[in-house]
């Protein structure tokens, strides 16, 4: 089976340049489906790009993935700590051995403390299944989501990739995908559809992320 090492190889840019690939951090607490789709893109050569680790607030299906993948998991469990800080806290102490170029949140249904998002600015991504910034902010989350864009008989949904910061689900916008809600979608329909599209996604604004894509929107979102 791969490994992690197999993928640790430096590529030329477009200048000739040799560069590492990115180390990517991943935090998760479901099935994991985006994980598996980005840890298998870097080890596929999809991305120039590695896997560094995994974090989750609770065992879960995208630990299970990680252990398949041998990609390095961690859980940080929310209930043994005091408070939110505590948690921020230890979570920054793993990022700090990991030393992650990105950090992507995927299907993480914890709060970032606010010394996460400080310390790590503009390298947090967190993707959220609606067109931001509809349908975002504190309890849209999961099933939540769906039921509110389907009540508002909404004719177009999709998925939203955004720099995290102390505002919920309020970070710039990296990019989104489109699709459309039909009148005969159902909660449970809209989100399946959704969830289909999301690992394709996720991947594809990776490999436009390191290929230097967004530099320009990123640079004017930085101000």
């Amino acid at each position: 089976m791969q490994t992690q090492n197999m993928i640790r190889r430096v590529w030329s840019d477009k200048s000739g340049m040799k560069k590492l690939p990115l180390r990517l951090v991943v935090l998760a607490s479901g099935q994991g489906r985006n994980f598996e789709a980005i840890a298998k893109a870097s080890l596929d050569g999809k991305l120039r790009a590695q896997v560094v680790g995994l974090v989750s607030n609770r065992p879960c299906g995208a630990i299970d993935k990680a252990r398949a993948l041998a990609v390095p998991a961690h859980i940080i469990s929310w209930e043994k700590m005091q408070t939110p800080k505590e948690w921020g806290e230890k979570l920054i102490q793993q990022l700090e051995v990991w030393q992650p170029d990105w950090i992507l949140l995927a299907g993480f249904l914890k709060i970032l403390s606010p010394d996460v998002v400080a310390k790590y600015a503009w390298k947090i991504l967190n993707l959220h299944p609606s067109l931001l910034p509809q349908y975002g902010g504190p309890g849209m989350y999961g099933a939540q989501v769906f039921k509110a864009i389907v009540k508002a008989k909404e004719t177009q949904s999709g998925a939203t990739l955004h720099f995290v910061t102390e505002k919920f689900d309020e970070g710039p916008i990296l990019n989104q995908v489109k699709i459309p809600v039909y009148e005969r979608d159902t909660a449970e329909t809209l989100m399946d559809r959704t969830q289909m599209l999301e690992p394709e996604f996720y991947v594809e604004t990776l490999a436009r992320l390191e290929n230097g894509e967004f530099d320009k929107l990123i640079h004017r979102l930085k101000g």
